[in-house]
C-alpha cells in the first residue's frame, strides 16, 4: 500500500520534531490539559439537534440520561433515575436521584425530566431523527423527584428507549429559548465536564463540572481541561500530533498508523466500538438506478468483496475490527448469529451473476461515503472495478449526505452506524421504518419487526428477529462488513481508561495523563 507523498515528508521530518513533540506534551501534562483533534466540524453540542459521529464522544461527557445499558451484564442500570417500577404494562413510575445539580448550579428534579420528555414529542420540537423519540405518550410529575412515564406501546425495549433518548438538559434555561437549537451553543448539563468556551465549527474547551456527583457508572472528570480543535485535513492532524500541537487524534488511515507507529513519543490504541461499517443498495429504485434493483446484481457486488482483506489492509486498527455477518450485533438484546450469512467472496461467480442479470460488461455505479468510511469505500471501488462495475466514489459531509439520502438519490452507500439502542429492533427503526432511509420497501420485514415488539420471551424473540436478518442477507439488501474500532494516535503519556459501562464505547472523558 502506497503512503502519500505528504506523509512521507512528515516521516522524513520526524526526527526533527521528536524533541519539540516531547516538550510540548510535557507542558500540557503539567497543565493537566488534553488537546483533541476532530476531523469534521461541530456546530452544536446537543444530542437532540446534532448527532454527529465526532460530537457524541464530547456531549456524552456533558449530559446524562435517565438510565443506561451495561453491555457486560446486559442489564439496564441507574443514571439520573435511581429506581423504577412498572405499575402496569407500559407505565413506569420513575424515582430520580435527589443529589444532582446542573453545571450552572440549578437543581435537577422531576420538572426537568417531565419537561424534556413532553417537549421532545411535541410538534414544536423539530429535532434530529424525530421518529426515534416517539416511543412515549408523555410524562407527568408525581413529586419533586418522581414522575410517571407512559409508553406508546409496551415492548421489551421500554427501558432501553428511556436510556437511549432521554438526554437531560436544564429546563429552566431551555424553556426560555426561542430557538431551542441554540441551547447546544452554550450547553448546560449534569455530566462530569462543563463547557467553558465553544466556537461553533472551530474550537471547544471543557473543564470539570464542580457540581457533578460521581456514581459507579460515571466517574468525575479525569483532567483539568480538554481542548477540542477542528482540523479537517488528516495530514495536518498528523503534523500537529508530531510537533506536539495536539495530544490525541482519532481514526487515522492505515498508512498514517504505519508511519506513526515508528514514533517513540506516540502510541496507537484501538478499541472495539458499537459502530460498524455497512453497505446498502437501492433495491426499491428510488434513485432510478436499475442494476441494483436486481438481487443477483446486489449479490454479485457483495461476492466481489474480500472482507478479510478489507479488514486487514484498509480498516485502521484492523486487529481490533471484527468481521460481521449480520446487521444485528451480539451485545444487543434479541440478536444472535444469522443462519444465512452474506454471499461469500467469489469474484468469478460474481461475474457470472452479472452476466446472468444482463450486465456481462458491467455498468456504472455511484458509491457515496463519508470520511470515517472512505478507506472502505475506496477498497470496494477496487473490488467492483475488477468485475467490470465502474465505481465513482463521492465523499460527503453529514449535512449533504442527509439531504441526498432523504431525496432518494443513493445508488449505493457505505458508511458507519452506531447502535444507540442495543436492541434487535433498532436497525428496523433506523432503516426500514424511517422513510428517508428506506431503500427497500419490504412489507414482510416491517410486519415481522412489528411482531417482534410483542414478544417478551428472550429466546423466542431472538428466533423471530433472526428471520429478518436472514432475509436481509438473502436479498442482499445490505451488508454488515466489520466493526469500526475507535482508533487513537496519542502522546505516550496519555492513558485511556476502560469505559465503566460498555466495551464498545470510548469517549473523551476516558482520557487522562499517566
Amino acid at each position: 500500500m502506497k503512503i502519500s507523498a505528504k506523509l512521507v515528508a512528515f516521516g522524513m521530518a520526524a526526527g526533527l520534531s521528536l524533541t519539540l513533540q516531547a516538550s510540548q506534551a510535557a507542558a500540557q501534562k503539567s497543565k493537566d490539559t488534553i488537546r483533541y483533534a476532530t476531523t469534521e466540524s461541530i456546530k452544536l453540542l446537543d444530542p437532540y439537534f446534532f448527532t454527529h459521529f465526532e460530537a457524541s464522544p464530547l456531549y456524552e461527557t456533558i449530559y446524562d440520561t435517565l438510565v443506561a445499558y451495561d453491555s457486560r451484564s446486559h442489564k439496564v442500570v441507574p443514571m439520573l433515575a435511581k429506581a423504577w417500577t412498572e405499575v402496569e404494562p407500559g407505565v413506569y413510575d420513575i424515582e430520580l436521584r435527589d443529589d444532582i445539580a446542573f453545571s450552572n448550579g440549578d437543581k435537577y428534579d422531576a420538572d426537568d425530566a417531565v419537561y424534556f420528555i413532553n417537549w421532545m414529542i411535541s410538534p414544536e420540537a423539530r429535532i434530529h431523527n424525530k421518529p426515534r423519540y416517539m416511543w412515549t405518550k408523555g410524562a407527568e410529575k408525581l413529586g419533586q423527584y418522581k414522575f410517571r412515564l407512559r409508553m406508546v406501546k409496551h415492548t421489551p425495549k421500554d427501558l432501553l428507549d428511556m436510556g437511549g433518548y432521554t438526554w437531560q438538559e436544564n429546563s429552566k434555561v431551555h424553556s426560555k429559548l426561542e430557538d431551542k437549537g441554540s441551547y447546544g451553543r452554550n450547553p448546560i448539563g449534569t455530566g462530569p465536564y462543563r463547557v467553558a468556551q465553544f466556537e461553533s465549527n472551530k474550537a471547544l474547551v471543557m473543564v470539570p463540572n464542580e457540581k457533578f456527583t460521581p456514581t459507579p457508572y460515571r466517574q468525575k472528570a479525569r483532567v483539568s481541561r480538554i481542548e477540542a480543535m477542528f482540523i479537517p485535513d488528516q495530514d495536518t492532524q498528523i503534523a500537529q500530533i508530531m510537533t506536539g500541537g495536539v495530544d490525541i487524534m482519532r481514526d487515522p488511515s492505515p498508512d498514517h498508523m504505519a508511519e506513526m507507529a515508528k514514533n517513540k513519543n506516540l502510541e496507537i490504541s484501538a478499541f472495539d466500538s458499537d459502530n460498524m461499517i455497512y453497505l446498502q443498495f437501492d433495491a426499491m429504485g428510488r434513485s432510478g438506478h436499475k442494476p441494483v434493483q436486481d438481487a443477483r446484481v446486489r449479490r454479485a457486488l457483495i461476492m466481489a468483496i474480500n472482507q478479510d482483506e478489507l479488514i486487514k489492509h484498509l480498516a485502521a486498527g484492523g486487529h481490533a475490527a471484527k468481521k460481521l455477518g449480520s446487521m444485528c450485533r451480539p451485545f444487543m438484546q434479541g440478536c444472535e448469529s444469522p443462519a444465512v450469512l452474506p454471499p461469500a467472496y467469489n469474484p468469478g461467480e460474481a461475474k457470472k451473476l452479472l452476466a446472468e442479470a444482463g450486465y456481462p460488461n458491467g455498468f456504472e455505479l455511484e458509491l457515496i461515503s463519508r470520511n470515517p468510511s472512505k478507506d472502505a469505500a475506496i477498497g470496494l471501488s477496487g473490488y467492483w472495478n475488477e468485475i467490470g462495475v465502474k465505481t465513482n466514489v463521492q465523499l460527503l459531509q453529514i449535512s449533504a449526505l442527509d439531504k441526498m439520502r432523504a431525496d432518494g438519490k443513493l445508488q449505493a452507500y457505505i458508511g458507519e452506524r452506531p447502535y444507540t439502542t442495543p436492541d434487535a429492533s433498532h436497525p428496523m427503526d433506523i432503516f426500514f421504518f424511517d422513510k428517508r432511509r428506506d431503500y427497500w420497501d419490504d412489507a414482510q420485514i416491517r410486519t415481522w419487526a412489528e411482531e417482534g415488539l410483542s414478544i417478551f420471551d428472550p429466546k423466542k424473540r431472538a428466533d423471530h428477529y433472526k428471520q429478518i436478518f436472514d432475509k436481509i442477507n438473502t436479498q442482499a439488501y445490505m451488508m454488515a462488513i466489520h466493526t469500526l474500532p475507535s482508533v487513537f494516535i496519542h502522546s505516550k503519556d496519555v492513558k485511556i481508561h476502560d469505559n465503566p459501562l460498555v466495551d464498545t464505547n470510548t469517549n473523551i472523558g476516558d482520557f487522562t495523563w499517566k
